[in-house]
This record gives C-alpha cells, sequence and structure tokens, in this order.
C-alpha cells in the first residue's frame, strides 16, 4: 500500500472561500481552468421548501453566482471541454434521482464585477441522461478525461454501485448505462485517472472504506489504501501524481495525499482477487424532454420498473393530527406555588397545521394554567390564534375560566433571503406582524375575597411588530456565533375597542455577535429599549409595567409581552415603571 502524507493545519491557507453552502451530501466541482467552482446549496424556495439549486463561484472576482431555482440539483461536475461548459448534475423528482446535461449559457466574453458569467438556467438547457422512476438515488457523477464517459455511484433495487454511463452526444438516447460490480458491497465517489483507464472509488468490500482502482480495460481491481479507520471520497490531481483523500480517525476526518506516478503502475497496488462477471448493458433509448413527469409513454429500456397508476387522493391534514408529535411532562415553580402538567402538539404530516398545547395545574391553591395556540402555515399570511391564562378552580367568588386569561390574532408576513456581499452573504429572516388581543384579569380583594369585590379588568389592544435576524447558531453553539437582530413592536390600547384602558408601549431588543479569535468564543452586545403611557402609571395596571431585576431566560428578542427583564445581582423587579 501506498504511503499517505497529512495535510496539517499550517500546509493548508486556513481561510474559507465559499462559506455557507448550506445542506449536506453534495460535492463540488472545479472548471479544467481552476477558475470557477461549481456547487450545490440548500435554499429556501417559495418560503415553504428546502431545495437544493446550482452556484457558481468565480475565483478571479469572488463573487458568487446563483444559476438556478427551485430545480432540485446537486452533485455538478464539470466537463472536460473548456469550449464547451457543460455540466452534469444529479436532479431529484418525486424521491427518485436522475442524471441531467445542463448546458451553462454565458452572459458575455468577458468576465467583470457588473455583469454575470453565466445565465441562470431554463429547462431549454437540460437534457435527461436516465429516466429512472423506481427510487434509485445517484451520487457524484464524474466526467471521464475525454468527456464521452461518466461515472457514479448509484443505490438502486437494494444495491450501491457504480455505473458507467458511455455517451453518444450524436443521439444522446442511444447511450448505454453498466454497472462495473453488481454485488452488496457499497461503492462510492468515482472519479476518473488522467488517461481515462483507471476509475478510482471508495468501497467496504474488505470490511472497512478504503479506495479501490478498476482497470476498464483488463477488468482487473486494485485496493490502493489500507486503513483502519475509513478513507473517502478520492480525487487525483490533473497531472496524475497525487491522489488527495479524507481519512477517517480518532480526532476526526483529515485530508490524506499519496504520491503516485503520472503513468499509473498496477504493480504498486495490491490486486484484488475478484472472479468478474461482465454486467449487462441497459439501453437508454429514451425521450430527454423537460420534465420527465411530461413525457408521453413510450418504450424504454431502463425504465425497468413496473406502471404503477395510484389514486390521487386530496390531502385530509386532520387525518395525521393524531397521535401528537410528542408528550413532555412539565414543572412549574413560583414563589406561592408549585404546578405539574404536560405540553404536547398536534401536527399535520406536512407541517401545514400546529396546535401546541401546555396545561399546568398548581397543587398548592388548586390552579390551572393553560396555553393554546394554532397556526396555520399552509398559505401566506401565517395565521396564529391563542388563548392562555390562569384560573382558581375552588374560588369563594364567582370566577371562571375566563377570568384571568388573554385570546388573541396575529398575522404574519415572514421574508427571507440573503445578505449583501459577493462573497460572504448570509440568510436573513425578517417578519411583520399585525395582532389584535383581548385581556381579562381579575381585580379581586384578597382579604375579603367577597364576590361583591371582583372587578374584571379588561384590556383590548392592536398590535404592530418587526424582526429582523441574519445572527448565525451552528450545531453546537451556546448562541448565535454572528450576525445581528433587533425587534421592534407596538401596542395600542383603546376604550373603543372594547377595554378599560387606553395607552401606548413600544419595546425595542436588539443584539450583536461580534466573533473573537478563540474557536467559538464570541461578544454578545444586547440593547433593549421600552417606553409607554403615563396612564399605565396612574391607573394602576402593575401588569403592564416595565420591570428590571432578576435573571431571566433572554434568548429570544423581547416583545410587548415581555415586562419582566434582567438584571443580574438585584432581586426580582426591583425597579417598575413605564420607561
Amino acid at each position: 500500500m501506498s504511503p499517505s502524507l497529512l495535510l496539517t493545519p499550517r500546509s493548508i491557507k486556513n481561510e474559507s472561500l465559499i462559506k455557507r453552502t448550506y445542506g449536506s451530501d453534495s460535492s463540488f466541482s472545479l472548471s479544467t481552468d481552476s477558475s470557477k467552482i461549481i456547487y450545490a446549496k440548500l435554499d429556501d424556495y417559495e418560503q415553504f421548501y428546502k431545495f437544493y439549486d446550482l452556484y457558481l463561484f468565480d475565483v478571479k472576482i469572488e463573487k458568487e453566482i446563483r444559476l438556478s431555482e427551485g430545480l432540485r440539483a446537486r452533485d455538478p461536475s464539470w466537463s472536460f471541454d473548456p469550449e464547451n461548459p457543460q455540466i452534469v448534475a444529479v436532479i431529484n423528482q418525486s424521491g427518485t434521482n436522475n442524471l441531467a446535461l445542463i448546458n451553462l449559457r454565458s452572459s458575455n466574453s468577458s468576465v467583470n464585477e457588473t455583469q454575470h458569467t453565466y445565465k441562470p438556467i431554463t429547462k431549454d438547457d437540460i437534457v435527461y441522461l436516465t429516466s429512472f422512476r423506481d427510487g434509485t438515488q445517484l451520487y457524484q457523477p464524474s466526467w471521464s478525461p475525454k468527456g464521452d464517459v461518466i461515472a457514479f455511484s448509484a443505490w438502486r433495487q437494494g444495491y450501491q454501485d457504480i455505473y458507467i454511463l458511455n455517451l453518444d452526444l450524436s443521439n444522446i438516447g442511444n447511450s448505454t448505462l453498466q454497472p462495473i460490480f453488481q454485488d452488496k458491497s457499497i461503492d462510492l465517489s468515482p472519479c476518473w485517472s488522467p488517461d481515462g483507464k483507471y476509475l478510482f472509488f471508495t468501497s467496504d468490500r474488505t470490511g472497512i472504506y478504503n479506495i479501490f482502482a478498476f482497470s476498464l480495460l483488463d477488468k482487473k481491481l486494485y485496493q490502493i489504501t489500507n486503513v483502519l479507520g475509513g478513507a473517502f471520497q478520492p480525487a487525483i490531481s490533473p497531472d496524475g501524481t497525487q491522489l488527495a483523500f479524507i481519512e477517517y480517525h480518532a480526532t476526526g476526518y483529515e485530508l490524506h495525499l499519496i504520491k503516485m506516478d503520472s503513468n499509473p503502475n498496477p504493480n504498486q497496488w495490491t490486486e484484488i482477487e475478484t472472479e468478474y462477471f461482465e454486467p449487462h448493458i441497459i439501453a437508454t433509448q429514451q425521450d430527454t424532454t423537460w420534465p420527465i413527469q411530461e413525457r408521453k409513454q413510450q418504450s424504454n429500456s431502463l425504465d425497468i420498473s413496473r406502471k404503477i397508476n395510484y389514486p390521487i387522493h386530496p390531502y385530509r391534514p386532520l387525518t395525521s393530527f393524531w397521535p401528537p408529535t410528542y408528550w413532555v411532562p412539565t414543572a412549574q415553580f413560583t414563589k406561592n406555588n408549585l404546578g405539574i402538567g404536560f405540553s404536547t402538539e398536534l401536527k399535520d404530516v406536512l407541517g401545514f397545521h400546529s396546535l401546541p398545547l401546555s396545561i399546568t395545574y398548581g397543587l398548592l391553591n388548586n390552579s390551572l394554567n393553560y396555553n393554546f395556540n394554532y397556526y396555520n402555515y399552509s398559505c401566506l399570511p401565517i395565521f396564529n390564534f391563542y388563548l392562555s391564562g390562569n384560573s382558581v378552580l375552588a374560588s369563594p367568588t364567582q370566577t371562571s375560566w375566563w377570568e384571568e386569561s388573554k385570546a388573541g390574532i396575529n398575522i404574519y408576513f415572514p421574508f427571507k433571503g440573503y445578505t449583501a456581499s459577493t462573497t460572504n452573504s448570509r440568510s436573513y429572516r425578517q417578519t411583520f406582524s399585525l395582532g389584535y388581543q383581548f385581556g381579562k384579569s381579575s381585580t379581586t380583594d384578597t382579604d375579603t375575597l367577597s364576590s361583591l369585590n371582583t372587578n374584571p379588568e379588561k384590556i383590548t389592544s392592536l398590535r404592530l411588530g418587526y424582526s429582523y435576524s441574519d445572527a448565525e447558531k451552528y450545531g453546537f453553539s451556546i448562541s448565535p456565533e454572528l450576525g445581528n437582530s433587533f425587534s421592534l413592536t407596538y401596542e395600542h390600547a383603546d376604550n373603543a375597542l372594547g377595554g378599560d384602558y387606553t395607552f401606548d408601549k413600544l419595546i425595542f431588543d436588539g443584539r450583536k455577535f461580534i466573533p473573537l479569535p478563540p474557536l467559538h468564543q464570541v461578544l454578545a452586545l444586547r440593547l433593549v429599549a421600552g417606553t409607554s403611557s403615563s396612564s399605565i402609571i396612574e391607573s394602576g395596571l402593575d401588569k403592564e409595567k416595565f420591570k428590571l431585576g432578576g435573571s431571566y431566560s433572554a434568548d429570544n428578542l423581547s416583545n410587548i409581552d415581555t415586562n419582566t427583564f434582567s438584571l443580574r445581582g438585584y432581586g426580582p423587579a426591583i425597579v417598575e415603571g413605564n420607561n
């Protein structure tokens, strides 16, 4: 076996070229002159979906260009022909993957910062090379140096094998498809030697993932690496003198290099004794128009799945509401009470409707605390209805479940996008909201507990809100590590709306997260400001006052329902007022 050279952080330029390539299991590809990189990112599509789309990064001008929208394409690979810019990529449709040839149309002959290098991909630029309809999954297609063969890994009929697609560029429909092996081994990540005679790939056929080479001339199989943790993602240098791969160790994944002869010498490798059986060739006589679903029924020897006409039914979300998504026991501790209860959520399988519910019973004062929400995500804007409150179940007064509660409706208008940066853009989320709330609470004199002293107060208000965030939080982050977020909310309560009081309230909450030189260390800055009408003080509306003191969670941005703010080192609500 050939020894490998570990690439240490000192030998690699420690600077990200392309950041935030969201998603996983998608590869990238360099153009023949190494001036452009094409890759896929998992992006938002029509607010409710996340699809893979293709992007191009121009290394010379350090600019990212989006090539598709809603295409559901990943694993792009550049053609070796610089005069005919083409890529092959995997496109997902209805849970089945297919290989597609995509022509990249240039906007102009010269590249500058004010004009894109390539135009967005349209359906006229796409030619399908396969037409699977049986749930086949394809991965990491790779062009041969001559550009007449494409190798890729496919999960098909229970096996993960390397397939070779022999292209007939004069008539795509006459192309042929053939696996190099059909066995129980998992074969991944094919790549070609510069002369096109060998196909390198990752396989677990010896019990541990290692790099293997398959000779297309004599059909012999060779083992290149012999590691204990696993070797993945082989890549050959253009001159054939180096083989790069990812090796797994106890400390994680590391990048390694193996020195190779420019003319591959199989005598330096370990031949794997295997009885080779020529797999059958699959003809690809097919229509290559867009999209696959719209093709007319015709003979297709590649599509060997059974034609089953499944009945189409309208979607009924209520049928998948039960059982609930989760049941979680809860406990609530206050100064004068101890509560136990549960939280649950009913949600349909597509997530169009959501009903979170929490109920807590107070053991010491025989009270019931409840919080019910309903969200409708099936269309824009998003609607939210809610009901929450607290009631004493055994009270000598004429108390009902409505005595201490709030009910209302919110309408949300969410928008998503990317910050204005050619090389370091971050996704942002902004939401406009409009709401109406009716609140009712008891002002019972607790000394006499007389029904004559019960005087429910009503507060009815309109609410406006705006929030923005481009803050990033990663899988193991304690807090966001980069970016900004802020919210501005306004409430106007009025007698004309059916309440007993008239006042205004405004709250701003802003955060800025500044990364520090040590890894995952962050300086978090926060500014909170609020003001409200003096009538809140004059009317004795204690629950509407701003209170400062104690330690409270501040993970979420504050809004007009947030009245208590942290001040570490001081007791709860030690300071209160209308500003």
